[in-house]
């Protein structure tokens, strides 16, 4: 994605809440090794879709 297009996202940082994950780690392998799936879209595909997507 050029720099062009990448959306403008207002964002504020606001103090940590005992509640919020410090990190978070998506593990599809579990997935992978029981039922044999595996994403048909690759992880930089998925965030371009989702910052390029429009309701409609």
């Amino acid at each position: 994605m050029t720099e062009s297009a990448k959306p403008r996202i207002n964002s504020a940082h606001l103090p940590w809440r005992q509640s919020d994950q410090k990190f978070f780690v998506a593990d599809n392998s579990k997935a992978a090794r029981h039922i044999h799936w595996t994403p048909k879209t690759s992880k930089e595909q998925g965030i371009e879709d989702t910052l390029t997507w429009e309701p409609r």
